[in-house]
């Protein structure tokens, strides 16, 4: 499993959702704070970003996020 978090706050999974739900149960986050956006992502604030850096995720850019998502939606088409 890979969560990425970027410097913009967005936590996003290379895996899929059922993984990113996962993920952001185990940090405290509410389903109902998921953004099914173009990429699907939680917002990140105050200590949830250091709370998630030390459960496992991986610090990217947004332009590497963006990227990684892409990337695993062409290898599951």
């Amino acid at each position: 499993m890979t969560i990425l978090l970027d410097d913009k706050g967005h936590l996003a999974s290379t895996d899929g959702l059922e993984e990113l739900h996962q993920f952001a149960r185990s940090i405290g986050l509410k389903k109902e704070w998921f953004q099914n956006k173009v990429i699907p992502h939680y917002d990140l604030k105050g200590n949830k970003p250091k709370d998630a850096i030390n459960k496992g995720a991986v610090r990217v850019t947004s332009r590497e996020l963006i990227r990684r998502y892409w990337e695993m939606r062409k290898r599951n088409a």
